[in-house]
């Protein structure tokens, strides 16, 4: 039986060397549903913006009101503003497209372009990973488009291993699977 996820976890942020505003704290938490839009606007923004998604998938990142019905949908809220955001789909459920049953899938992880480096991607990433633990998970899985370098770069120093017999394509795009022992 499952628990239900504690609803915020609190990290400072890290130092940059940008010159943006940075935030003393940096909360994150589960997405509220009145926040749907605010999510997905986010999303569609950093993908588009990032040369990744079609038109057709833009309205599946617009859609934040689906991911906070059907999966966690997980802010990172900085001075009451949300910086980044990223969907946990639990085995069996809508989102699920790519994880097994002993699996978490992490889907549209995004960060706000202003607030890129101080660790916000990597603190959503851990709230997922002990989401799934709590849940009595054995892994994370996830997919990531061949251009997205950065993130790529982030799950491999979370410790996530390629799984190339799990790579797929839809249309055009390949997607390089990740997976992650918990």
């Amino acid at each position: 039986m499952s628990t239900a996820p504690p609803r915020t976890w609190t990290a400072s942020a890290r130092p940059s060397s940008r010159w943006v505003s940075v935030p003393a704290d940096v909360t994150v938490r589960r997405a509220e549903p009145a926040e749907a839009d605010l999510v997905g606007t986010l999303t569609e923004r950093v993908y588009r913006t990032g040369g990744f998604g079609s038109d057709d998938y833009a309205k599946v990142l617009r859609d934040g009101r689906s991911r906070i019905r059907d999966g966690v949908v997980l802010v990172a809220a900085a001075d009451g503003a949300i910086a980044g955001t990223v969907t946990l789909a639990l085995p069996g459920t809508p989102m699920a497209h790519l994880c097994q049953a002993d699996e978490a899938e992490v889907r549209m992880l995004a960060v706000d372009e202003a607030v890129r480096g101080l660790g916000i991607a990597s603190r959503l990433m851990a709230a997922c990973e002990t989401l799934a633990r709590n849940e009595g998970l054995a892994a994370m899985i996830l997919c990531t488009e061949t251009g997205m370098h950065a993130a790529q770069r982030l799950y491999e120093r979370r410790g996530y291993l390629r799984e190339p017999a799990r790579d797929w394509q839809f249309r055009d795009v390949r997607l390089l699977a990740y997976r992650l022992a918990l």
